[in-house]
Protein backbone atom coordinates (compact mmCIF):
# COMPACT_ATOMS: atom_id res chain seq x y z
CA UNK A 1 0.00 0.00 0.00
CA UNK A 2 1.29 3.56 -0.64
CA UNK A 3 -0.52 6.70 0.86
CA UNK A 4 0.27 10.30 1.86
CA UNK A 5 -0.79 11.77 4.67
CA UNK A 6 -2.08 15.32 5.66
CA UNK A 7 1.24 16.44 6.75
CA UNK A 8 2.74 15.03 2.97
CA UNK A 9 4.67 12.15 4.16
CA UNK A 10 4.45 8.93 2.35
CA UNK A 11 4.10 5.63 3.48
CA UNK A 12 4.30 2.36 1.56
CA UNK A 13 3.64 -0.73 3.64
CA UNK A 14 2.70 -4.45 3.29
CA UNK A 15 -1.15 -4.87 2.07
CA UNK A 16 -2.08 -6.75 4.85
CA UNK A 17 -3.43 -5.82 8.24
CA UNK A 18 -1.09 -7.20 11.25
CA UNK A 19 -4.44 -7.85 13.11
CA UNK A 20 -6.62 -10.61 11.27
CA UNK A 21 -4.40 -10.58 8.10
CA UNK A 22 -6.62 -9.46 5.92
CA UNK A 23 -5.66 -7.00 2.47
CA UNK A 24 -6.26 -3.23 2.96
CA UNK A 25 -5.93 -2.40 -0.45
CA UNK A 26 -8.90 -0.45 -2.47
CA UNK A 27 -9.92 -3.38 -3.56
CA UNK A 28 -10.54 -5.04 -0.51
CA UNK A 29 -12.42 -2.10 0.60
CA UNK A 30 -9.35 -0.15 2.79
CA UNK A 31 -9.09 3.29 2.16
CA UNK A 32 -7.45 6.67 3.42
CA UNK A 33 -9.46 8.66 6.04
CA UNK A 34 -7.76 12.10 7.61
CA UNK A 35 -4.41 10.65 6.24
CA UNK A 36 -4.69 7.43 7.60
CA UNK A 37 -5.30 3.76 6.27
CA UNK A 38 -8.39 2.02 7.62
CA UNK A 39 -8.73 -1.87 7.46
CA UNK A 40 -11.81 -2.79 5.78
CA UNK A 41 -12.89 -5.56 8.00
CA UNK A 42 -12.67 -4.19 11.62
CA UNK A 43 -11.63 -0.10 10.87
CA UNK A 44 -7.89 -0.11 12.38
CA UNK A 45 -6.68 3.38 11.64
CA UNK A 46 -2.86 3.40 10.65
CA UNK A 47 -0.85 6.80 10.38
CA UNK A 48 2.05 7.12 8.20
CA UNK A 49 4.49 5.43 10.58
CA UNK A 50 2.43 2.23 10.18
CA UNK A 51 1.07 2.62 14.14
CA UNK A 52 -2.24 1.54 14.77
CA UNK A 53 -3.92 5.14 16.04
CA UNK A 54 -7.36 4.25 16.13
CA UNK A 55 -9.95 1.34 16.53
CA UNK A 56 -13.83 1.36 16.06
CA UNK A 57 -14.55 -0.27 19.81
CA UNK A 58 -11.60 0.23 22.15
CA UNK A 59 -8.38 2.18 22.78
CA UNK A 60 -5.64 1.02 19.48
CA UNK A 61 -3.82 -1.73 20.44
CA UNK A 62 0.52 -1.13 21.24
CA UNK A 63 1.51 -4.19 19.56
CA UNK A 64 -0.34 -3.91 16.70
CA UNK A 65 1.59 -2.47 13.60
CA UNK A 66 2.21 -2.43 9.84
CA UNK A 67 5.48 -3.10 7.89
CA UNK A 68 6.61 0.08 6.42
CA UNK A 69 9.17 0.53 4.31
CA UNK A 70 11.92 3.34 4.28
CA UNK A 71 11.16 6.09 1.23
CA UNK A 72 12.39 8.65 -0.55
CA UNK A 73 11.75 11.10 -3.19
CA UNK A 74 14.11 12.08 -5.88
CA UNK A 75 12.98 13.75 -9.25
CA UNK A 76 9.51 13.09 -8.63
CA UNK A 77 9.34 9.49 -7.78
CA UNK A 78 9.24 7.55 -4.61
CA UNK A 79 11.72 4.88 -3.88
CA UNK A 80 11.06 2.67 -1.01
Amino acid sequence: MVWCDGKGRICVAESACPHPGSELGPDAGGKIRDGCLVCPFHGYEYDATGRCVATPYTPPPKATQLRVFETREMDDLIFA
